[in-house]
């Protein structure tokens, strides 16, 4: 929603198939966003499952996240790659 495009749109269908399974594909964020929409947008999209945060809770996306509480600052909590 915040690109127009959902991240594997540039690919055909077997190269977005073998991204999609793929740890190590780097997803490309174009910095014309948000810090904070961008590192919200790389924690969603962590490739195992249970290192994503959880949406609701301690650290929960909603209750915490910068992007969606201008009050709180913004610091990088992805040291990962994307």
């Amino acid at each position: 929603m915040t690109y127009g495009r959902t991240p594997f749109a540039s690919l055909h269908m077997i190269q977005k198939m073998q991204a999609i399974v793929n740890p190590k594909h780097k997803i490309d964020f174009p910095n014309i966003v948000d810090d904070g929409a961008i590192d919200a947008m790389k924690l969603c999209l962590q490739f195992k499952a249970q290192d994503r945060p959880p949406i609701v809770g301690k650290n929960g996306l909603l209750n915490e996240h910068c992007f969606l509480h201008s009050s709180r600052s913004f610091q990088s909590s992805t040291d990962f790659p994307i």
